[in-house]
């Protein structure tokens, strides 16, 4: 008996060396390899100066060509836009961006029905996971953010388990390979081929909320290292309801841009919340025309 509860404690002290290794090394890859999404890239930019940066989900990711902007303005731009990315995420990007002494003059961000409806989105933080011990300000805000931050810092392994439909073995595998994403992240803008469905729609909440602490958080952080900060709410098709949303919106955000009901040509998107490529180039002119020009 007692050398079957030898092996017994053997075994558990296997698994947690074991635990500890695969850790050890999943975040060694993912430090040495090439960043593979925006968040990590994000990350990584030092010293770096933007004149107009764009910051959202996928409906500015979608929307806004940097190679245009820079082609009208002859200054530098990016598209940090990501599918999924919340209120909270611009936040955390500011943060890292400016805790990285990136010089930026104008952010752009984009805000619509997501004021109200606003989901936790943790794709773009389980994309920074591997740095939850090596960088501050990450640190500091996921303590702040996650219920479970104590596990995901101390537990071995914890924290890839948890996020492993984005940092799982085959990112840690692509990552190793060296392997490219298809996006070009110091441009950020993905286009959208095809047209929308005749019976796609959008919807806005009926009615506002006091106040969104992300958002206000922003606008601090954005006045605090004098950035110039514009919300805009990009184009929506012709078939969207409770419209009267942005008024309300504007209420609240005086330094909003609404574009919402720009287009009434339904041909220019991919579905009713995105434009297609040709609805994003027209709509980046339209943007350049009306707010770079009076930009720092």
């Amino acid at each position: 008996m007692k050398k079957f509860g030898s092996y017994i404690g053997y075994f558990f002290i296997l698994v947690i060396a074991s635990a500890y290794l695969v850790d050890f090394l999943y975040t060694e890859a993912y430090k040495r390899g090439i960043p593979r999404n925006k968040a990590r890239y994000t990350l990584l930019l030092k010293n770096q100066t933007f004149d107009y940066v764009f910051m959202g989900s996928s409906r500015v990711e979608n929307s806004i060509s940097t190679q245009e902007i820079e082609r009208i303005t002859q200054k530098r731009a990016i598209n940090l836009g990501t599918q999924g990315a919340d209120f909270d995420d611009v936040y955390l990007f500011l943060k890292l961006l400016v805790a990285n002494t990136n010089n930026l003059k104008n952010v752009f961000v984009q805000i619509d029905g997501s004021y109200v409806n606003q989901i936790d989105s943790q794709i773009l933080k389980s994309q920074l996971i591997p740095y939850v011990s090596s960088n501050d300000v990450l640190e500091e805000h996921m303590k702040l953010n996650e219920k479970d931050f104590y596990k995901l810092k101390y537990i071995p392994f914890y924290k890839y388990a948890k996020s492993d439909y984005s940092v799982g073995f085959r990112e840690v595998f692509m990552t190793l390979l060296q392997k490219k994403s298809k996006i070009a992240f110091d441009d950020g803008f993905v286009p959208l081929d095809g047209y929308m469905n005749s019976d796609s729609s959008a919807r806005f909440p009926n009615t506002i909320k006091q106040n969104s602490k992300a958002v206000d958080e922003i606008s601090k952080l954005c006045q605090e290292n004098k950035i110039n900060l514009l919300f805009f709410c990009a184009p929506y098709c012709s078939n969207v309801e409770n419209k009267h949303f942005t008024k309300l919106l504007e209420n609240k955000l005086p330094n909003l841009k609404d574009y919402s009901g720009s287009f009434t040509n339904d041909s220019l998107f991919r579905d009713c919340s995105h434009l297609n490529e040709k609805g994003a180039l027209k709509f980046t002119a339209l943007f350049a025309q009306e707010n770079l020009k009076e930009s720092k």
